[in-house]
C-alpha cells in the first residue's frame, strides 16, 4: 500500500509526537551531560571523545556515543572528530556564567525524575485521602534549593 502526505495529513503531527515519546532520552542525555560536567571540561576548547572520555573515565566508543546524543539535542557541536560547546551549554551549563543552571538540572535527575519515574503504578495505587508514607528528608533543603533555582527565577 502506498502513502502520502495527502492520504495521511497527521502525519505533519509525527515530529511533535516523537519529541514527547523521547523527551526522556533528551532529559538523561542533559542530566548525565550536567553531571560529568562535559561543559566545563570543553571551556572555550573542542575535544575529541577520546579526550574527553579520558577525562572522565569512560571507554571511547561510549563517549563518543554519548556526545553525538549531545550534539543531536543541541548541547554540543561536532566538526571533524572535535567537540565543542553549544551556545546552549557555554550559556546554562558552564558553572563560572552567570545565568548557570547546572545544579537545577541535577536537582532534576535526583529528587525530580525519580517521582515520575513509576507514574502508571502511582496512579493505579493511589487512594483518595492517603499520603505517602516516606519519612521526610530531615536536611533542610530551603537554602540549597534557593541557591539552585536562583539563576533560573533571574
Amino acid at each position: 500500500m502506498n502513502y502520502s502526505l495527502q492520504s495521511f495529513p497527521e502525519a505533519a503531527q509525527l515530529p511533535e509526537f516523537l519529541n514527547i515519546a523521547t523527551g526522556y532520552q533528551k532529559a538523561k542525555v542533559l542530566f548525565t551531560f550536567a553531571e560529568l560536567d562535559i561543559a566545563g571540561i570543553l571551556r572555550e576548547k573542542s575535544l575529541t571523545a577520546k579526550e574527553i572520555g579520558e577525562t572522565v573515565n569512560i571507554q571511547e566508543l561510549a563517549m563518543e556515543r554519548f556526545l553525538n546524543a549531545a550534539v543531536s539535542i543541541g548541547l554540543l557541536e561536532k566538526t571533524g572528530a572535535q567537540y565543542k560547546n553549544s551556545v546552549l551549554s557555554e550559556s546554562f551549563l558552564r558553572s563560572d556564567k552567570e545565568f548557570y543552571l547546572g545544579e537545577q538540572v541535577k536537582r532534576y535527575s535526583e529528587r525530580s525524575y525519580p517521582v515520575w519515574e513509576d507514574l502508571t503504578g502511582h496512579l493505579k495505587n493511589w487512594q483518595y485521602g492517603e499520603t505517602a508514607k516516606q519519612t521526610p528528608e530531615t536536611e533542610d533543603q530551603g537554602a540549597e534549593a534557593m541557591a539552585e533555582q536562583h539563576n533560573l527565577s533571574l
